[in-house]
């Protein structure tokens, strides 16, 4: 039975937190009424960069960035995954609005500016390499929460192949655990010869108990030392860039 890799998206290829700052920022932009739009980094500091990456850990969706930039609007200090869940319960009400306003964003610098948003979302390094000469389309999927449109962007960007019926959307209604069964019930292969990398841990964990499907953390991504050492208690595996390229050049 031949094996088949499920990879993430953003935190696992593509390194993407540059972009979801930009985008979200312009988003809050407008929520805020200012109606400015950036399409670098010029103008951003280096605190807010770096609280933008040390709380990225806790998004799981799109319109999660742009309730980052909220917290920091209103001196909301987050710590943790309770406090920004709790935080976003608290705001629920602009769910919709942001994540209209962070897609339409997103969209609107992939229209007018399509080499500027491709050079925030850089691929890890050595990840190309290893996606055009050791893997096999066919058995290579994305399972993300990442719009697929953008994933197409960056895919052929890269000249990377690929078959879209492989690249899947998860949702909250349609998470990637019900998502990896599918693939193994429509593809025939059983979900222990399925082999999922994400950099969530939380995901990481859901997979693990709703499903057989082998499931490993990228430590590359957006993760903490807290959250990597629970998993190692939990006896999940956690992988290395190195470690996942060299484990899977035969897939």
């Amino acid at each position: 039975m031949q094996n088949i890799l499920a990879l993430d998206f953003d935190g696992v290829i593509a390194d993407s937190i540059l972009e979801c700052l930009v985008t979200a920022y312009n988003a809050y932009s407008i929520h805020s009424g200012q109606a400015q739009f950036r399409t670098n980094l010029d103008k951003f500091n280096s605190t807010e960069l770096a609280e933008f990456r040390r709380t990225r850990i806790f998004i799981r969706r799109g319109e999660d960035y742009v309730f980052l930039l909220k917290a920091a609007a209103d001196h909301v200090s987050l710590n943790s995954q309770d406090q920004f869940d709790r935080f976003l319960g608290l705001n629920s009400g602009l769910r919709d609005e942001y994540r209209e306003l962070f897609y339409s964003q997103r969209k609107k610098l992939q229209e007018q500016d399509l080499p500027s948003w491709l050079a925030l979302n850089p691929l890890y390094p050595g990840i190309e390499t290893f996606l055009h000469s050791r893997i096999v389309a066919e058995r290579l999927f994305v399972v993300t929460t990442k719009d697929l449109e953008s994933v197409h962007h960056i895919l052929i960007s890269r000249n990377i192949p690929f078959q879209a019926k492989n690249l899947f959307q998860a949702t909250q209604t349609y998470r990637k655990p019900q998502i990896l069964s599918h693939i193994s019930s429509s593809r025939g292969v059983e979900e222990n010869n399925i082999h999922f990398i994400d950099d969530h841990p939380a995901t990481v964990i859901e997979v693990a108990k709703q499903t057989e499907v082998v499931s490993y953390c990228a430590v590359w991504g957006y993760n903490s030392d807290a959250q990597l050492e629970n998993l190692i208690k939990m006896k999940i595996a956690t992988l290395t860039l190195e470690a996942f390229t060299s484990a899977f050049s035969q897939v």
